[in-house]
């Protein structure tokens, strides 16, 4: 990963799921590694023409973003994604796993749009601003 970009992929921890796919699904595509191993799969090799270039080509671009996935996940989590054979099956597995949020999560969220104050002396926008977006993550965990 790059050094400036690796700044705006948070390490998933599991609870935190839903804020970072997005963004490491961002990364993958600002770095042309999400459309070939994430939507297709490995194109079968045949002898006449030869298609190694294409099997190649995906293979590089499902091994880099593998590693980009990994590079960004708890030690925890990295030990269970290590027998995934493909970004796509990585994929999967996390959003399987942690992409339903709990209570808890919905909660957290719920409290923190409670305490969003808007001040009456300075310019509103920013704070409804924070408003809408946590109830938008409010709207996006439920229907989750």
């Amino acid at each position: 990963m790059s050094n400036g970009l690796t700044s705006f992929v948070p390490v998933l921890t599991g609870p935190n799921y839903l804020q970072s796919a997005p963004k490491m699904q961002a990364f993958l595509q600002t770095t042309g590694r999400w459309m070939q191993p994430m939507m297709k799969t490995c194109p079968t090799l045949v002898a006449t023409p030869s298609n190694q270039d294409k099997v190649d080509a995906w293979n590089e671009d499902d091994t880099a973003a593998r590693g980009s996935i990994h590079l960004r996940v708890d030690d925890s989590i990295g030990t269970a994604i290590d027998s995934k054979t493909t970004a796509k099956q990585v994929w999967d597995y996390l959003k399987d796993t942690y992409g339903k949020p709990g209570i808890p999560v919905v909660y957290q969220d719920f409290r923190a749009a409670m305490g969003i104050s808007i001040p009456s002396d300075s310019n509103p926008i920013p704070a409804m601003d924070k408003l809408r977006a946590h109830f938008q993550t409010l709207v996006n965990l439920i229907s989750a």
